[in-house]
């Protein structure tokens, strides 16, 4: 409805009616996803900004996607938990009952996570043709043979979204030690990840040991400091590999169905969340974009203080990729921002240099949670190449002997060519033979 209005209306404030750019945060994103793909906005926008999308992998993966019947369950569910459903009621009564209930109480029940997983757009083919928001599943629209509308799309993530306080999990992992911090990280996180990334049951132990020495070079310290360090080496490994790579998988869809792609990941650290919660990490947790998009009025709002000097200054440097990409359809002429398709998959690191970065950059996080984890896979799961890999010892110990062979037989040559040269300066030819060659 509100893009219907900007299309009758935007004109009369000086707006343009065809060039319209939608832009959504987070749960917003998602939106703007589903958007993209829906019939029924088709021509009300032409331009999106999709920044950190929570659900970027229903639209890689189907399997992911919730059918109607399980989201109604889960309703039911939650109507039931409120007093509002007691299995005779009709839908209406459950409407009226749940809008008068206190909103705390609602969102009091956010932190069961079966309910949770369902709590997201569903396709409602169960309506009549002219009603459908969402006729099919977003993975099946990105996975078609067709092309989207002629969309320009600005796609980015930060580089620790998975960190966000609003998160309960996140915040009561504050509370905890380094090792039950580390413990919950190896025991459950990670082994979550690499499932959900399809990886073989034989092959988690490896796997996880080699994230473990890729983002986790903690030592085991018993205060408050390491535990925010060990809290956010967790939320690098999980932002990583299900933001960072889920974008990069999400793009790959989508750079075959639109006009042009740009995708980004925020890198610049910030010491405040959309919460107002202060933070000591070295990273851009989630939101820490928007904040800096909007700048001075949301800083205001969130963290009761005007922005700092750098942060009014990387406010003001990704403000620009932004508006350009709003006015042309290209974020930057001036830096190699290069569109993002199938021959150059090609992520901008957002960050001032001269202003402060977080430590890893995106190619890295790529290269390890792409390429490298499914050689490793491959490698581990082939008995040949799994004896190779794990037993360094023997490994070690072959080399070694086999240098020393080498070495031997160089020996032996090397006498042997003494001998035979030798052999050539004390052998004298006959007379005959001499006036021959001379």
């Amino acid at each position: 409805m509100a893009l219907l209005w900007i299309k009758e209306n935007i004109s009369a404030f000086g707006g343009d009616p065809t060039l319209v750019t939608l832009l959504g945060h987070s749960a917003g994103a998602d939106s703007v996803l589903h958007h993209i793909v829906s019939p029924k906005t088709t021509n009300l926008f032409h331009r999106a900004i999709i920044m950190s999308p929570n659900d970027m992998w229903n639209g890689v993966n189907g399997d992911m996607n919730i059918a109607s019947n399980d989201a109604k369950k889960a309703s039911l569910a939650i109507a039931q938990s409120l007093g509002c459903y007691n299995g005779s009621v009709s839908d209406f009564q459950i409407l009226q009952c749940m809008q008068v209930k206190p909103l705390i109480d609602i969102m009091s029940l956010s932190t069961n996570t079966s309910w949770n997983k369902h709590m997201q757009p569903v396709a409602d083919d169960y309506l009549s043709t002219s009603e459908q928001y969402l006729p099919v599943t977003l993975d099946i629209v990105l996975n078609g043979p067709n092309a989207l509308k002629p969309f320009d799309i600005l796609l980015g993530t930060n580089n620790l979204d998975a960190l966000n306080f609003y998160d309960f999990r996140m915040k009561s992992l504050l509370t905890k030690s380094y090792s039950q911090i580390h413990d919950f990280a190896f025991d459950k996180v990670v082994p979550e990840i690499l499932k959900g990334l399809s990886f073989s049951e034989q092959v988690l132990q490896t796997l996880s040991e080699a994230v473990r020495w890729e983002y986790w070079t903690l030592s085991q310290k018993q205060n408050v400091e390491e535990s925010v360090k060990a809290v956010e080496a967790l939320a690098a490994m999980d932002s990583a590999a299900n933001w960072g790579l889920g974008s990069l998988m999400l793009a790959k869809k989508l750079s075959r169905k639109v006009s042009k792609l740009y995708v980004y990941r925020y890198n610049y650290p910030s010491n405040v969340d959309l919460n107002g919660n202060r933070l000591n990490v070295t990273g851009a947790v989630h939101g820490t974009d928007l904040i800096a998009l909007i700048g001075d009025a949301l800083m205001l709002q969130v963290a009761r203080r005007p922005a700092t000097s750098d942060e009014k200054r990387m406010t003001k440097y990704f403000r620009r990729f932004v508006v350009n990409f709003i006015k042309f359809g290209f974020p930057s002429t001036q830096e190699k921002w290069s569109p993002f398709n199938t021959n150059d998959e090609n992520i901008f690191e957002v960050c001032d240099s001269s202003i402060g970065c977080g430590p890893r950059n995106i190619q890295r996080d790529i290269h390890f949670w792409h390429y490298y984890l499914p050689r490793l896979s491959r490698s581990t799961f082939d008995g040949t190449s799994s004896a190779k890999f794990v037993d360094q010892g023997n490994r070690l110990k072959g080399g070694v002997f086999a240098l020393c062979g080498v070495i031997v037989a160089l020996i032996l040559l090397l006498l042997a060519s003494g001998i035979l040269l030798h052999r050539r300066r004390t052998y004298r030819p006959s007379s005959s033979l001499s006036q021959i060659a001379y």
